[in-house]
């Protein structure tokens, strides 16, 4: 049952968040501790964060590959990213199927 908000690491952290890929899990395996649906990467979101990193680098905007493939994750999935990590408005800049809320 996936909501409409992945939320990353750094909020996860936090104690927010019903939503999140493996990779936040693998990163902060302490969420595990409170109910929180997990998702996992499909072939398609491995294509698309290809796509997406040959494009920003490209255009001299490279981010992380782990994250690339969590922002691939929430495009194929029509999810929204919440997250505190800004580079990914790079993503939001140059991909318009990508939405994020970028915290402070």
């Amino acid at each position: 049952m996936e909501k409409g908000e992945v939320f990353d690491t750094n909020l996860l952290i936090e104690g927010k968040g019903e939503l999140t890929t493996i990779f936040n899990v693998i990163e902060y395996p302490k969420v595990l501790e409170r109910e929180i649906e997990v998702l996992f990467p499909e072939k398609k979101d491995f294509t698309k964060a290809i796509e997406l990193m040959v494009m920003l680098l490209k255009k001299g905007k490279p981010i992380p590959t782990l994250d690339a493939v969590l922002a691939s994750m929430c495009i194929n999935r029509n999810l929204i990213l919440r997250t505190r990590d800004k580079h990914f408005k790079k993503v939001a800049e140059e991909f318009s199927g990508f939405k994020a809320k970028i915290e402070s």
